[in-house]
């Protein structure tokens, strides 16, 4: 559910914490989803959230504090009494608890390590060894072993203990491994279900290999994965096969909604935290460098103008021009690195391999560069047919602009493949630095091509 549907629980909420005796709260968290609860977490005061918390049973205590925004979180270990923030935090999915810590301060983990017990904090310190970005970093390391000699209804019973004690959650899969504690292979929950009870996991379990996660892994590399082969679970394996965690869906669907927000914030020349929790300095910091870039190219473009100011005096009709020339640039320039960006986060294109995407833009792009110079230059004679070397004026306009937009679609394909050959994230070229470059090179195509037909 939205935020926005989630907010009509508010005034219900606010008005039942208000009444006297409060009696209608609990009957009001039943109902009330826990991601809706988490969503409009922020708009209750510490008073009122202390109450709702308090009337939650402990399991879903847990899970809505998994749910809370990282600022909640804070304030939450901040006002919470010490032995609730430490049962919470013992009782936390192993993946969401290791991102809560890898966002805290080393002193603000230390404290919360001293509230944990050993074997957790040995657990949060063992994930935060692996960047945050990583499949060691994304994975959990609640799961449940199965063993090849293991019947098929012993395997659903250690299931079932897990579940029961809340050792492992969202199970979709299991894995079985050997003595040494590689993986041997896998089974999906609904295939052990249905399976005969007395048979052996080894004759039941089915390769793996395919989909086996390496803990250094890229999270993007990994959302490709699961969407190619529409996983719902994958093994996370070290160096030498051995299981070391598991990574669900539910951790790819953030991965994805993460790196989308990441990919449109760049194209946009904003930092992706203004999407969560606005902030005036980071907002300024980073908005900055890309405006000076773009003041920058509109002096440059200034400058280029300036330069040909004697064509433009002597023939006034070429300024008419400028603004439908660098505007279809930039469009097109834009429209190709989109693809390219796009193509790079589905997986779909690979920088050794650019042969059909290139052939597909380079087409697209001189076709319709092709297509707006012959209407552009038709225009332009018509509007400007009366006056002295009207044909030339309309060669000028309809060359300028195919080749402004031929220039733009080039651009736009290489400069992506470029940025990602050395390393930067290929959704830059579709910011303000497509736009600026193909600003600065359109008008000092088009002015040379005005000098050497018109002058």
């Amino acid at each position: 559910m939205k935020m926005q549907n989630a907010a009509v629980f508010i005034p219900e909420i606010k008005l039942a914490l208000q009444s006297p005796g409060q009696e209608e709260i609990p009957y009001i968290l039943e109902y009330v989803p826990l991601a809706d609860l988490a969503a409009i977490w922020s708009h209750f005061d510490p008073e009122e959230r202390k109450v709702l918390f308090s009337l939650l049973e402990a399991a879903r205590q847990v899970e809505l504090f998994e749910l809370l925004s990282i600022e909640d979180k804070k304030l939450f270990l901040r006002n919470q009494p010490s032995e609730q923030v430490k049962k919470i935090l013992n009782e936390m999915s192993p993946d969401v608890r290791v991102d809560m810590f890898s966002r805290l301060s080393p002193q603000q983990a230390q404290e919360l390590f001293s509230l944990m017990e050993r074997d957790e904090v040995k657990d949060v310190k063992k994930l935060l060894e692996y960047p945050p970005e990583t499949a060691g970093g994304r994975m959990t390391t609640e799961y449940t072993v199965l063993h090849g000699d293991m019947t098929a209804r012993q395997a659903l019973l250690k299931l079932q203990e897990s579940l029961v004690s809340k050792e492992v959650k969202n199970v979709y899969a299991l894995y079985c491994v050997d003595s040494i504690g590689r993986v041997a292979g896998g089974i999906s929950l609904q295939s052990l279900v249905a399976s005969p009870p007395e048979e052996k996991i080894e004759k039941l379990i089915h390769p793996v290999d395919n989909i086996k996660v390496r803990l250094a892994q890229d999270q993007e590399e990994v959302a490709h994965m699961f969407s190619h082969y529409n996983l719902l679970s994958a093994p996370v394996v070290d160096f030498a096969g051995r299981l070391a965690g598991v990574i669900t869906v539910d951790d790819i669907v953030d991965v994805i909604r993460q790196e989308a927000d990441e990919d449109i914030a760049i194209m946009s020349g904003v930092d992706p935290s203004e999407f969560k929790k606005p902030s005036l300095v980071a907002a300024l910091k980073t908005r900055l460098p890309w405006l000076m870039l773009a003041y920058l190219g509109g002096l440059a473009a200034a400058g280029i103008i300036g330069r040909y100011e004697a064509a433009l005096e002597e023939i006034v009709a070429l300024a008419a021009f400028i603004p439908v020339i660098m505007h279809m640039g930039g469009t097109i320039g834009v429209q190709s690195s989109t693809v390219v960006v796009r193509g790079f986060a589905l997986g779909k294109i690979e920088t050794g391999r650019i042969g059909k995407i290139l052939t597909k833009e380079l087409i697209t792009g001189f076709l319709l560069s092709a297509a707006y110079a012959i209407l552009l230059g038709f225009l332009s004679h018509l509007r400007y047919g009366t006056l002295e070397g009207a044909a030339r004026i309309g060669i000028v306009t309809g060359g300028g602009i195919g080749l402004v937009m031929l220039i733009g679609a080039l651009t736009g394909i290489f400069l992506p493949f470029g940025f990602k050959k050395f390393g930067v994230d290929p959704a830059v070229a579709t910011g303000p630095i497509i736009t600026t470059l193909i600003d600065i090179a359109g008008l000092g195509v088009y002015f040379v091509i005005a000098s050497a037909v018109l002058l």
